[in-house]
């Protein structure tokens, strides 16, 4: 690689990982990505499905996203944990982020329970 502005080259090791929830090799089929940076980006290909088709990991998931907003400790009424459960959650695990972290601060410091998410 050669730097801006400098005239020597260093050398670099670089991994490029990529998401996306888009089919890649249908894009390049018609032309919609380009199939050379697809040819650059192909390797290991991971498929991970939508949090609603995979429930075994809410409560995992739900863990580690309210001990990464500091509320550890907070707790749901049945109602509430139903109504996560039941919900479809179209955006993935990033709504389920913005779902909790707005439950912490609701939960007046993560210390109380908190019985709605909408």
């Amino acid at each position: 690689m050669l730097p801006v502005g400098s005239s020597k080259a260093i050398p670099v090791d670089l991994r490029v990982l990529a998401a996306t929830n888009r089919d890649l090799d249908q894009l390049a089929a018609d032309q919609r990505f380009r199939p050379d940076l697809l040819a650059r980006l192909a390797g290991y290909r991971c498929t991970l499905p939508a949090l609603r088709e995979r429930r075994e990991d809410f409560a995992l998931l739900s863990a580690a996203v309210l001990e990464a907003v500091g509320a550890p400790a907070l707790t749901f009424s049945v109602e509430a944990a139903r109504a996560l459960l039941g919900y479809g959650w179209p955006l993935n695990v990033r709504e389920l982020e913005k779902c909790l972290a707005a439950a912490a601060v609701l939960a007046d410091g993560g210390q109380s329970s908190w019985s709605t998410c909408r």
